[in-house]
């Protein structure tokens, strides 16, 4: 089976010369620790079977992730949200999906991750002095912390609002896009989230827009039955940076008027019942070159392809892309600031300076080129360090599942951009 074909692939950083005794009782360790690390995880388990079956009958193919039957730019009755796809799935080149076999399903990239330890994935030259390789990432993911860096200026930054959610009985409610969803991976019963596909940060200024009604009743229910929420945490704000504008300058000829949006979206918060109000900056751009940017806006539907071939090149570049994801950013936060809401974003710790702009660290770098989605468990561990209640509510064997997290959406990741015939990223620290 291909198991035990990829297992005699292995490979470890040995001296030149011929393979030691001990070298080769190295190989049958790490072997050894793999397959107990293997044998544990579902996933695994479940493709293993699935390939032993494979290739015993001839495979019937399988309805892929099929792209959207009709192209061009979609909204909701307000003209404000997108799809920008609930799941971390790479968006469709086209319209026609696919079929890939069942056998195109690969064990390789799992049995390589647990592999990494063993040899860096950059080369030394490639790697920037402050940049996390991949010995030390899993080191991070085992002892469940980030990286330090820009971590203790970006929290000065915020307000001290966010300590009064510290700790305490209580739910905590988390409200949001697409990106939300990453809150997730800490499984706790006080934590609620409520995820709104495509959901912008101007929708939630129009008193009719059904998220913004949504959240409202659900905190002022809380609050009639003596329950108000311990904190109430707002993750919008990244369609707008990063769709929105494209959507309002090449598809309605405007220009989008970032200003008046944070300030509505953080008024609207403000006046929410909560016993903490915390509003979660617009995330980096993942797009890792200029070229994909443009293009990732057909297959999520924000432009026709006649409109993105008009999109100015000087749009697209990363310092412009990054520019637009500061000032929105800036701009909550003085917001904030002046209403007494809680303010916090990673994006300088989730970045690093290049003469093209900040780019996005590799291993916030998801697989996919297209992906607007950053690598959930490597940045929830930015915030189970800057989040104090969300640190409290972690669970004893939380690196355990963060690592079996990325361990199994890496090996379906995989399989699906194989199954498209897509490349691997060349950024994600994750790439083989």
């Amino acid at each position: 089976m291909a198991l035990l074909r990829e297992l005699t692939r292995t490979r470890v950083s040995l001296p030149d010369g011929e393979p030691s005794d001990a070298d080769r009782a190295k190989i049958k360790t790490q072997i050894k620790a793999t397959l107990e690390r293997l044998l544990d995880d579902d996933a695994f388990l479940t493709l293993l079977a699935e390939e032993s079956l494979a290739e015993q009958k001839p495979s019937k193919g399988r309805r892929g992730r099929g792209g959207r039957s009709k192209r061009g730019s979609k909204r909701s009755d307000d003209g404000d949200d997108v799809d920008d796809d609930d799941e971390r799935a790479t968006p469709p080149p086209g319209d026609d999906g696919g079929e890939p076999p069942e056998t195109e399903r690969t064990l390789s990239g799992v049995l390589r991750l647990m592999h990494q330890q063993a040899e860096p994935l950059l080369p030394p030259s490639a790697v920037p002095e402050d940049h996390v390789d991949s010995r030390q990432l899993e080191q991070r993911l085992l002892a469940g912390s980030p990286a330090d860096g820009a971590a203790g200026a970006a929290a000065e930054r915020t307000s001290s609002a966010g300590a009064a959610a510290a700790s305490g009985a209580g739910e905590y409610l988390l409200f949001g896009d697409s990106f939300v969803r990453l809150f997730g991976l800490v499984k706790h019963a006080d934590i609620k989230i409520h995820a709104y596909k495509g959901a912008t940060a101007r929708g939630l200024s129009k008193e009719k827009n059904e998220h913004r009604v949504h959240i409202a009743k659900q905190l002022a229910t809380r609050a009639a039955a003596g329950k108000e929420a311990r904190a109430a945490v707002f993750v919008f704000g990244n369609v707008d940076v990063h769709f929105s504008y494209y959507y309002t300058r090449y598809a309605k000829k405007k220009q989008i008027d970032f200003e008046g949006i944070a300030r509505d979206y953080v008024d609207f918060v403000a006046g929410l019942p909560a016993a903490s109000r915390v509003i979660v900056g617009a995330y980096p751009s993942s797009i890792t070159e200029d070229a994909q940017a443009v293009a990732s806006l057909i297959p999520y539907s924000i432009l026709t392809k006649e409109q993105a071939a008009k999109v100015d090149a000087a749009d697209a570049t990363l310092r412009a892309r990054q520019g637009r994801v500061r000032t929105f950013n800036r701009l909550l936060a003085a917001r904030c600031a002046e209403q007494g809401v809680s303010y916090h974003d990673t994006f300088d710790e989730m970045t690093v300076e290049e003469k093209d702009g900040p780019r996005l660290r590799p291993e916030y770098v998801d697989l996919s080129d297209l992906n607007i989605h950053v690598v959930w468990e490597t940045t929830i561990l930015l915030w189970v360090e800057r989040l104090p209640w969300l640190k409290e509510r972690a669970p004893p064997d939380f690196a355990e599942r963060v690592t079996k997290s990325l361990t199994k959406y890496l090996l379906q990741k995989r399989a699906e951009l194989k199954g498209k015939d897509f490349p691997e990223s060349s950024k994600s620290v994750f790439s083989l």
